[in-house]
């Protein structure tokens, strides 16, 4: 069983799919405040194996006994220390930030440039968590971003492993040696698909259900 904080970010949602389609349990935390963040509830309240609770206070009051394997925090400033778990309960902080503070049992993932279905986003350009843009076109882009999907396949195995690296990095093949530094290990995140031939689809995706990005 797998806890996800915040579940209703478009990262959040991924990542909750993912797992369910691995035939994992998953406990989402978080509330649904959209119209798109309410067609993810819609969509993962139609699995059994997904539980919802808005607050980590309501977990804990409603939890059972089942074994957490791992809780993933995702970007997000609610505190998760008042979460009680036993040992062995991975713990992993996604985040963009190259140097995060996170307590010590945790494992800080530095994300790369992500990019997907739902992903805020413009005509022609993604959105990056700080406000700012970068064009679909631009050598940032083509060099820097990662699908998400493709991130959380090379992801989801650390959750099936001993945790021992206090810090991992994700990026596009060939960037290893520029990103690796200090104690942190570095792993390439392959495409499954032409970058050209994907964002297509995208683009699809997004003229389809552009009112609910």
């Amino acid at each position: 069983m797998y806890l996800v904080l915040p579940c209703f970010n478009w990262i959040g949602f991924h990542l909750c799919e993912k797992l369910l389609q691995h035939g994992e349990q998953v406990i989402g935390i978080g509330e649904a405040t959209t119209t798109k963040q309410d067609n993810f509830w819609a969509f993962m309240a139609r699995n059994s194996s997904f539980q919802l609770f808005t607050t980590i206070e309501e977990y804990q009051k409603g939890k059972t006994d089942a074994k957490l394997e791992a809780i993933i925090q995702i970007e997000t400033e609610q505190k998760t220390g008042m979460l009680d778990t036993c040992d062995t309960t991975k713990k992993f902080f996604l985040s963009r930030l190259k140097e995060e503070q996170i307590q010590e049992e945790w494992c800080h993932v530095q994300l790369p440039l992500l990019y997907g279905e739902w992903m805020p986003r413009s005509e022609d350009s993604l959105t990056r968590p700080d406000g700012g843009t970068v064009p679909f076109d631009s050598e940032s882009f083509h060099t820097e971003a990662v699908y998400i999907e493709d991130f959380f396949e090379a992801f989801l195995p650390l959750l099936e492993t001993k945790q021992q690296n206090k810090r991992i990095i994700f990026c596009p093949p060939g960037r290893e040696e520029e990103m690796r530094g200090g104690d942190a290990k570095v792993i390439p995140v392959l495409s499954s698909e032409e970058t050209e031939l994907r964002q297509r689809k995208l683009n699809q995706h997004y003229e389809k259900f552009k009112p609910f990005y």
